[in-house]
């Protein structure tokens, strides 16, 4: 038995010598893949998780955007509505009175409530939205201003209800 022994231990101490046998390289060569790199479900799921904690703020955000410029673009159009609906009926009470001195008064206290106001959603619109619509909202002001001016001219004593 000994002997035996001494022949096996004598074949491993030889192939030790002369190098990995092509059987123990295989080996050595798998065992190395394991160890080198993460198994492929893994690195999925963490450029699953990359992704997710990428795009899914990404896509919040611009919703949340979105949803920003609407309420900004809603705020504006009722600030727009209220403040032509306040001057054009000033602007009617200014046609509809008699007196010279109430019409002058009624026509200042539009125009003290539109200058303002016009003002106001000028510096908003043109902060806000291009240029165009600036320059469309610059066109509505002066044409507001000119519906205040209308009424305001004096009536010729027979004029029924045409402006000179």
């Amino acid at each position: 038995m000994r002997w035996r022994f001494a022949r096996v231990y004598d074949r491993r101490l030889v192939a030790a010598a002369s190098g990995p046998s092509k059987g123990d390289q295989k080996d050595q060569g798998d065992e190395r893949k394991r160890r080198r790199g993460l198994p492929p479900q893994v690195i999925a799921t963490l450029v699953g998780v990359t992704l997710s904690a990428w795009l899914i703020p990404a896509f919040t955000r611009q919703w949340e955007d979105r949803q920003k410029a609407r309420e900004l673009k809603a705020a504006i159009t009722d600030e727009i509505a209220a403040a032509t609906s306040r001057t054009l009926n000033a602007g009617l009470d200014v046609g509809k009175a008699q007196q010279s001195k109430t019409r002058g008064r009624l026509y200042d206290a539009a125009g003290d409530y539109w200058e303002p106001a016009s003002l106001k959603i000028a510096m908003k619109v043109r902060a806000y939205f291009s240029p165009e619509v600036a320059a469309g909202w610059d066109a509505f002001a002066f044409d507001v201003r000119r519906y205040l001016l209308s009424p305001r001219t004096p009536r010729r004593p027979g004029d029924r209800g045409t402006r000179a």
